[in-house]
């Protein structure tokens, strides 16, 4: 058995009257490092960043053809470890004895992600032991270090220093031909947990890569033209010992718009538009729908565009914008209809912990394609609630943090926090008439409606008479609606619609009343029935349901409106005409085909289209009208002829309806 003290370096030169000085002037230098890394990630951070940075010398060194950089992540919940795998360039046997030394590093200065030579001495000598191996063509060695932060935090000299010390055996999980791996286990001798990762409260590797790609190196931050071709597998080993595992992933930042999906807006598009639009002489400011009514909007702003904002603030000093050339500083800025868009983020969708803020608001700064410290407060002078809906990422190309993770230096910070307030201010906000009114998604409100008594006496019909019917034998066995032909009136659109909802084809509309003796045909509400899985989007099971990143809750979401019968659109059409009836009082509108008179007065968007399908707020619902005179949603539709092509033929529906509603936006 091979072992050797890892600061032999620091010993090998002094003799006895100066060793112990030595060691213990390493001793306070290490202890500096260990007190420069604060962050709940920061040891993930590390092994990601080395394994990064390995992988990227081996491709850049070998140039072997057909290699591709991969990455293997397996945390423990388990025993409280993390190990990291990279099939990179490996250490050689002079590198192998010497990397854990503090300000020692075989990094190429200015090429890869951290050169500093104090992040291997952290990984040593912050934790009770740490596994390394490598193997490369000329060298395989796999050895451990314990008791590495018994030793720095001995302040009498009676802990030994620890050595290295090799293992006969290799890596048993490690699965490439070439490359390196470290272990970290974050519990000690006496069961004490120097960091524990089960407090976030996840367990799956979906949580976890979430986790990963927004707090590590892992995110690497792309430019603007720019490719990225690390890839990773996770594994997840559950407390109960079961995996979660999810393979070839593509290591990049997983900006906040990306967790919204379709309800966010990319800025860019919209000013593509509205430059094509003024190009062909018509009116730019009247944005179509398919921008709007979003939960976030975002930009990529490149130096040039940057610049642009910084002239246009009248803040900055001429040396601050020599300094924004100086390092090629590029942003990415994302602002939110709504803080509470940050908790579902966190709690929905990444499902951590109720205050766990994997994902938030603020300023977070970047160098080297990866971010560096923890988020910062954007200093806002005016409008400061935006504060919180606003997400900055300042990245300088070629700066150097402090050590460890804590942050920049200052005037570097100072600029930041700048930009961070102009793309804010005059970035984004100003285009915050594309978000959805309030902070909520879109779902109408349950006010009254201008038919007051007539609700409330079908409320309380409904209430002392109800009507239900308990079967699992119904609607068996054909599975199929009763009606045969292709409705010709407006009483055959009332007996398909009925068997839609009855037959399950539409699950979110409770009928409350249908009357031919008032005004509107009836009165409906929306209800939300338990199990929730009903109500979202799969693409063959459930081709009418709603995007998983909408929140549900079982129950009466409404209150009750007026829903109107038509064949045609068209007919409706004419009764608001002839004031037979008014727009305000409706809420839905049921048709077979929408004619063709609805351009002379509205927007429609059909939510069977896949860019319009992320805003279908309840299920079943087919399309959006707008009252084009006030530029908002007049109300909800269901166009059964549209509805029956799109399930029978989605992308034939597509190829035939996708220009003809395009071309009412403008």
């Amino acid at each position: 058995m091979e072992k050797w003290n890892p600061l032999e370096l620091v010993t090998m030169n002094s003799n006895d009257d100066y060793k112990q000085l030595a060691v213990n002037s390493t001793k306070q230098q290490i202890r500096n490092i260990l007190k420069s890394y604060v962050g709940y990630y920061d040891p993930l951070c590390e092994l990601l960043q080395n394994a990064m940075d390995a992988v990227d010398r081996r491709k850049e060194v070998l140039h072997e053809e057909n290699y591709e950089k991969r990455i293997k992540i397996i945390m423990n919940l388990q025993e409280n470890s993390v190990y990291v795998a990279d099939n990179g360039i490996g250490f050689e046997e002079k590198q192998f004895r010497t990397f854990l030394s503090p300000n020692i590093t075989f990094k190429k200065q200015g090429h890869s992600r951290g050169n500093k030579g104090v992040g291997t001495t952290y990984i040593a000598y912050g934790f009770n032991r740490t596994e390394i191996y490598t193997k490369t063509a000329q060298y395989e060695k796999y050895a451990y270090i314990d008791g590495g932060r018994e030793w720095i935090d001995d302040f009498s000299d009676t802990v030994e220093m620890p050595c290295v010390v090799t293992l006969e055996s290799r890596d048993e999980k490690f699965v490439y031909d070439r490359g390196s791996s470290f272990k970290l286990y974050f519990t000690n001798e006496v069961g004490n947990k120097i960091k524990d990762f089960t407090w976030l409260g996840i367990d799956t590797a979906e949580s976890w890569k979430y986790v990963l790609l927004t707090n590590t190196p892992l995110g690497y931050i792309k430019g603007f033209d720019e490719t990225h071709d690390i890839f990773f597998d996770l594994v997840i080993v559950k407390k109960n010992g079961d995996n979660s595992i999810l393979e070839k992933q593509i290591a990049e930042y997983y900006f906040p718009h990306k967790f919204l999906k379709n309800n966010s807006q990319d800025l860019e598009k919209v000013i593509e538009w509205q430059k094509n639009e003024v190009e062909k002489g018509r009116n730019s400011l009247n944005i179509p729908q398919k921008f709007q009514r979003k939960l976030a909007i975002y930009k990529f702003f490149d130096l040039d565009e940057l610049l642009k904002l910084v002239i246009r603030s009248k803040t900055f000093e001429e040396q601050e914008i020599e300094l924004l050339k100086q390092y090629e500083v590029s942003v990415y800025g994302c602002f939110c209809n709504s803080v509470d868009r940050w908790k579902d983020i966190n709690e929905k969708i990444i499902k951590a912990r109720k205050g766990a803020n994997v994902m938030s608001y603020g300023l977070q700064m970047a160098t080297d394609n990866m971010i560096q410290g923890s988020s910062l407060q954007i200093p806002l002078t005016s409008n400061i609630g935006y504060q919180k809906q606003a997400q900055v990422i300042v990245h300088f190309n070629g700066a150097e943090p402090d050590l460890g993770r804590k942050g920049f230096q200052p005037e570097l910070r100072i600029i930041a926090e700048k930009i961070s307030s102009t793309i804010v201010s005059l970035g984004l906000s100003v285009w915050k008439g594309l978000l959805a009114a309030d902070g909520h998604y879109d779902l109408r409100d349950s006010k009254a409606k201008t038919l007051h008594d007539y609700i409330k006496e079908m409320e309380e019909h409904e209430q002392k008479n109800p009507l239900k019917i308990i079967s699992e034998e119904f609607f068996l066995p054909t599975k199929e609606i009763s009606i045969s032909a292709i409705p010709k009136s407006e009483q055959d659109v009332v007996v398909l619609f009925n068997q839609l909802i009855a037959g399950g084809v539409i699950r979110s509309i409770e009928l409350m009343a249908s009357s031919t003796y008032e005004q509107y045909d009836g009165l409906y509400k929306i209800r939300i029935k338990e199990p929730l899985e009903n109500h979202y989007y799969e693409k063959c099971k459930n081709p009418l349901g709603i995007e998983r990143e909408r929140p549900l809750k079982p129950g009466i979401l409404t209150a009750p409106e007026c829903l109107e019968y038509k064949y045609t659109f068209d007919s409706l059409i004419q009764d608001f005409d002839n004031e037979d009836k008014d727009v305000r009082d409706i809420g839905l509108v049921i048709v077979w085909t929408l004619g063709n008179r609805w351009r002379e007065r509205f927007q429609v968007i059909s939510y069977l289209l896949p860019e319009y399908r992320d805003r279908r707020p309840y299920h079943g619902l087919t399309h959006e009208i707008f009252d084009s005179s006030v530029n908002s949603r007049a109300f909800f539709c269901v166009v059964l002829e549209e509805l029956i092509d799109y399930l029978n033929d989605e992308q034939g529906y597509i190829q035939t309806y996708k220009e003809k509603y395009e071309e009412s936006e403008y």
